[in-house]
């Protein structure tokens, strides 16, 4: 549940930040247009030009509308999970406690993973039951005490008093196999209780080995994006300029802001991948912090 409150809050950051990204690709793209445009006038541009620079603004107006409606749906998700409108959000905060290593996240859910947690729970209530149910072998001692008072209203000063205290031990010479069958069925519970918190262990092992090698594929992808994003800008900005040199076509300075853009809305992802990944991580090994979603 909380995994899922998260990553919705991450999915409505992640839309609104590729919204903003689209509305930056527009406002660029009409400004692709108008430069066409008047060289058009001036002969120095073709109507092929004018027509590729027209074409990809209007694609760029749809991708900014369906942009815009994933923000919407992020945010009704967002809604649902946390109960209330999401209003406006603020960064995701830093996560502390993750572990560097796998080794060491699973020596961590070893001690404090919820499943297993529950597991050897479990196991002890019914390892307990066995003793409760082997009881029924012993003898068993009881106590009991009692006190009275008598007075004969015929005789004036004829009362008595009677107290008496003593022990009651039974012992169990039958039970028609009740006993026996009530131990047998708890040491089966016993057992299978046994089986599943090393159940619980291998599952605990691959659950935190998937989402261990998910969080490091995720902080991977950011590292190789980010550089991506600088290339992709440099070579946006000087195609821009070689392109008023007369050595660029608008064709290849179209392509390159859509590149640009691809590589900034992909980061956008890489990021809310990444975060979710950490959490669920924390959250197997039994260190997430719930307090951490008060982040609106």
């Amino acid at each position: 549940v909380i995994v899922g409150a998260v990553a919705a809050h991450a999915n409505v950051l992640r839309d609104e930040a590729a919204f903003e990204l689209r509305q930056s690709s527009v406002s660029t793209l009409e400004s692709q247009v108008e430069g066409a445009e008047r060289r058009r006038e001036l002969n120095d541009a073709t109507v092929t030009d004018l027509a590729q620079a027209r074409a990809r603004l209007a694609g760029a107006r749809a991708e900014m509308a369906l942009a815009r409606a994933d923000v919407l749906a992020s945010r009704a998700g967002d809604e649902s999970k946390g109960g209330q409108p999401s209003g406006t959000l603020g960064a995701l905060p830093a996560l502390s406690g993750t572990p560097e290593s796998f080794a060491s996240a699973y020596e961590i859910a070893l001690e404090s993973a919820p499943a297993l947690t529950a597991a050897r729970a479990r196991a002890s209530a019914s390892e307990d039951a066995v003793s409760v149910a082997r009881a029924d072998y012993a003898p068993s001692v009881s106590a009991f005490a009692r006190a009275g008072y008598a007075e004969d209203t015929n005789f004036v000063g004829d009362s008595r008093d009677d107290i008496s205290v003593g022990l009651r031990l039974r012992v169990p010479l039958y039970q028609g196999g009740a006993v026996s069958a009530a131990v047998r069925g708890a040491k089966s519970v016993a057992s299978r209780d046994r089986f599943l918190v090393d159940q619980a262990e291998r599952d605990v092992r691959a659950i935190v080995d998937s989402q261990w090698q998910a969080l490091l594929a995720s902080r991977l992808a950011i590292e190789a994006i980010e550089e991506q994003v600088v290339a992709s800008q440099l070579a946006f900005e000087s195609m821009q300029e070689e392109a008023l040199g007369g050595v660029r076509t608008l064709t290849v300075v179209l392509d390159a802001e859509r590149d640009m853009l691809a590589a900034r809305v992909s980061l956008a992802e890489a990021r809310r991948d990444a975060y979710v990944a950490e959490w669920a991580l924390l959250e197997s090994i039994g260190l997430a912090d719930p307090s951490l979603l008060s982040v609106q």
